[in-house]
């Protein structure tokens, strides 16, 4: 098993619920790396086994909830609820000011530096994102590591 792997099975609504006290923890500095991995290794283990037992049941989707899905609109993300939402609807306002504006010289200051924030928004964002995907990768290479073990154990 590969980080990107952990990274996906974590994305998965119930696995992220317990997960994420462990990862936060870790983050945190309350938890050492082997110890917020065994754990987390263990719970996707548990998983894994379970979806083995239980495979999906598929189910498609109409074309209009497809397009419903993707023309939400921010009042809906909002009340999805969350941190999340309020992140989301903020870089979506951020991008549409930011395309919806040519890329000309200004002569209005408060229109230059609106356009400075919008970008900054932007690129504050894709930071923060990176920084975090770089603090949790030796937990999802040491998760894969031990669930790769522990696999390699029980065949």
């Amino acid at each position: 098993m590969t980080w990107p792997q952990v990274q996906v099975l974590l994305r998965e609504g119930g696995i992220r619920e317990v997960v994420q006290p462990l990862v936060t923890r870790y983050l945190a500095g309350e938890m050492s790396l082997d110890a917020a991995a065994r754990r987390v290794a263990a719970i996707l283990d548990a998983a894994l086994n379970w979806k083995a037992q239980h495979p999906p049941q598929i189910r498609r989707l109409s074309i209009a909830e497809a397009v419903n899905l993707l023309a939400a609109p921010p009042h809906q993300m909002a009340n999805a609820g969350g941190r999340r939402a309020d992140q989301a609807i903020s870089l979506r306002r951020a991008l549409a000011r930011l395309f919806s504006t040519p890329p000309v010289r200004h002569p209005n200051s408060d229109a230059v530096y609106d356009e400075a924030v919008c970008h900054n928004l932007i690129r504050d964002w894709l930071k923060a994102t990176h920084d975090r995907m770089m603090r949790r990768r030796p937990l999802y290479d040491e998760v894969a590591r031990l669930l790769t073990l522990s696999r390699e154990d029980a065949a």
